[in-house]
């Protein structure tokens, strides 16, 4: 029998392989990113948003599709992946 524990990382795993296909896919907008990175890493927003250094405001505005964060705090809050933000030229 599977222990709670055990299949919450089972869960957040999952999330990270869909997390990294729809990347890889270019499926992915930032919000729903952002959203898919706290559920991999088990957090809400307040937790999340301490974790990172950025006020719950802004993760709650930008999750909700009304912020409009500062790159700076783009780059905090998708750090905890090991992801930078950056700009590119289209191919």
């Amino acid at each position: 029998m599977i222990n709670k524990k055990s299949k919450k990382i089972q869960e957040r795993e999952k999330i990270r392989t869909e997390f990294y296909e729809k990347i890889e896919k270019n499926e992915l907008n930032l919000q729903s990113a952002l959203v898919m990175l706290r559920k991999i890493v088990g957090k809400n927003q307040e937790d999340f948003a301490k974790l990172v250094g950025v006020s719950k405001k802004v993760i709650t505005d930008f999750e909700s599709g009304t912020g409009n964060p500062t790159l700076n705090s783009l780059k905090k809050m998708f750090a905890p992946m090991g992801l930078d933000i950056s700009i590119r030229r289209k191919s």
